[in-house]
């Protein structure tokens, strides 16, 4: 729906207060203040320890990942179904 860039820092937990959806590299640090906001995410792992994080997202069901090293990844489609599949949200709200 929207895109927001800031030129400075933010605090995280105040960006994802009002996040529909988190993509990220999957890095520990933002998928677990994702995870406190109850926010689906999106894993684009760039590494295999992001990648490792990545799949445990979808292991609990708080979101899906793209395979490490995916050369076309239909990320538009994976975006579409956590946004419009509620099982997403309300798995990643009754974790947090």
């Amino acid at each position: 729906e929207r895109v927001r860039l800031e030129p400075e820092p933010v605090r995280l937990s105040e960006a994802l207060a009002g996040a529909a959806l988190v993509v990220s590299h999957a890095s520990i640090g933002t998928v677990s203040g994702a995870l406190l906001a109850g926010v689906p995410q999106l894993g684009l792992p760039r590494h295999m320890e992001q990648a490792m994080v990545a799949r445990r997202l979808e292991q609990a069901g708080i979101g899906l990942t793209v395979p490490l090293g995916e050369a076309a990844p239909d990320v538009a489609g994976l975006v579409q179904r956590l946004l419009l599949e509620p099982a997403w949200r309300t798995q990643a709200a009754a974790l947090a």
